[in-house]
C-alpha cells in the first residue's frame, strides 16, 4: 500500500510540474496580448476554420468535396452567394455554395473522431 501511495505522490508531483511549465511557456503570451492573444495562437494552431482540405487524417475526402461543389457551381451556376471560394492558393476559409458548409466544430470533431 506505501509503494502504491508513493507512486501515486510522484505520478502527482510529474503531473503538476508538467502543468506548470505549460502554464509557463503561456505567460509570455498572456502578459503581451492577453486572452485575444491566446486565442489568436490557438486558432493557428488549430485552424479548422479553413475545413478539413487542410487536415492530414483524409485530405482527398475534403478536396474531392471541394471540386464537387466547384462542378456544381459550373454545371448549375452560382446562387445568390456568389462564387465558390475555397483555397485557391491563399490560405482562407472554405466556402460553399451547393454543398453544405462543414464548420469549424465539424471539422474539429471529425479531425478528432
Amino acid at each position: 500500500l506505501t509503494h502504491l501511495c508513493l507512486c501515486l505522490f510522484r505520478f502527482c508531483v510529474l503531473g503538476l510540474n508538467v502543468i506548470c511549465i505549460f502554464a509557463l511557456a503561456w505567460v509570455p503570451f498572456v502578459a503581451a496580448g492577453g486572452l485575444p492573444a491566446v486565442l489568436q495562437i490557438l486558432t493557428r494552431l488549430f485552424p479548422f476554420g479553413r475545413g478539413l482540405c487542410h487536415a492530414y487524417w483524409a485530405p482527398n475526402v475534403w478536396v474531392v468535396y471541394n471540386v464537387v461543389d466547384k462542378v456544381l457551381v459550373k454545371i448549375l451556376g452560382a446562387r445568390g452567394e456568389g462564387a465558390a471560394v475555397m483555397t485557391g492558393g491563399l490560405v482562407t476559409e472554405t466556402k460553399h455554395i451547393w454543398l453544405p458548409h462543414i464548420s469549424p466544430l465539424i471539422s474539429a470533431v471529425l479531425s478528432l473522431a
